[in-house]
């Protein structure tokens, strides 16, 4: 297809191919998800205690959402509009059921230990003020019901609008503890960039994967300038920053995928146990900190180098308990409703043999 990934889906959403199933997709995308789930578990582990880690706000966040465009093209598919009521219900559920379980295992429990009061308020407001690690969930709630609102309008129109709302709202430079609601809309934009750039991706990113080390060095060195720097301010600045890292890590997928050496594929194991990372790693965090820190293990900040590399070591243990559990309990039918709506599946099969029928 000739033109712009714009351009090609300008017109017709009917024109995007869907993304192919996980036994037939490209190795890359397991292996992106991988880096973006295992950025997004060192952020909620150790934060701004290891340096470097604040100024990846610019790929962190952008990655999981642009990603998260891939797998929602099929609203786009769908004129029936199936699609979207199968995600919607998925992402209420998951939501729901997840903010649930980590409020009763690591909220009321923290509680209980610092002789609190158990409150919960914070779960039956979870609408309103979405838990800190599970916002995402909610956000694509949002994204999907938005993307599905908007589904007769050309892509190239919701993402410059799109963009011009990040710029209004990044003109602060605020990139720390935003409210639930301009976090969406600043990361929407990169939604919209991944249900149109598939066919960009693996028709040009992919056969110029060689190239990632200088690009990924160049945004990381950009990134860490632009951080604390009134150029946090400029919209169009960091957004290209933002783009710039998404290259980056995809090319870098796109070689890891084509080398096939060990590193890849670990990345790509956990990229397609991402979900239950997600859900998981929160709980699994809260347990193993507190084992560590009962065990005298967990050092102060006057440790210095030691300090950064607990968190680091701590932050990359999470991800493979995370990866581990989640994949145990995906196996075993009886905890498959932890992961995805229960009905789902028998809906789709029914609707899929209805159609077949006709």
């Amino acid at each position: 297809m000739e033109g712009s990934p714009v351009d090609q889906c300008r017109h017709s959403p009917a024109g995007l191919p869907a993304l192919p199933r996980r036994d037939q997709r490209a190795d890359w995308i397991d292996i992106a998800k991988g880096v973006s789930i295992t950025l997004v578990v060192f952020w909620h582990v150790a934060g701004s205690l290891v340096p470097f880690n604040e100024a990846l706000i610019f790929l962190r966040m952008p990655l999981f959402f642009f990603l998260a465009g891939l797998f929602l093209r099929g609203v786009f598919l769908q004129p029936s509009g199936d699609k979207f009521v199968f995600k919607f219900v998925n992402f209420v559920y998951l939501f729901v059921l997840w903010s649930a379980l980590v409020f009763f295992t690591t909220t009321v429990p923290q509680a209980l230990i610092n002789g609190e009061t158990v409150s919960l308020a914070p779960l039956l407001r979870i609408f309103i003020e979405p838990p800190q690690t599970l916002w995402f969930i909610y956000a694509l709630l949002i994204a999907v019901t938005l993307l599905m609102v908007l589904r007769r309008v050309p892509l190239g129109v919701i993402l410059a609008f799109s963009v011009v709302i990040y710029a209004l709202l990044s003109a602060d430079g605020n990139w720390r503890s935003l409210p639930f609601p301009e976090r969406v809309m600043l990361l929407f934009p990169f939604i919209v960039m991944g249900v149109f750039s598939l066919e960009f991706i693996e028709g040009t990113l992919m056969r110029r994967v060689g190239l990632w080390p200088p690009m990924l060095a160049g945004f990381l060195l950009a990134s860490w300038s632009v951080y604390d720097s009134p150029l946090a301010a400029v919209g169009p600045v960091t957004f290209l920053l933002s783009v710039w890292g998404i290259t980056s890590v995809t090319m870098l997928a796109g070689w890891l995928a084509h080398r096939q050496r060990i590193g890849g594929r670990g990345w790509a194991f956990v990229g397609r146990h991402s979900l239950q990372v997600y859900v998981l790693h929160r709980i699994v965090q809260f347990y193993l900190l507190a084992v560590l820190a009962r065990l005298g293990l967990q050092p102060s900040a006057e440790a210095g180098l030691w300090y950064t590399g607990f968190y680091l070591v701590s932050g990359g243990v999470v991800v493979a308990l995370s990866v581990l559990v989640g994949w145990a309990l995906a196996r075993q039918p009886l905890f498959s409703p932890l992961f995805e709506v229960p009905w789902v599946k028998t809906l789709q099969s029914r609707r899929s043999a209805s159609a077949v029928t006709r």
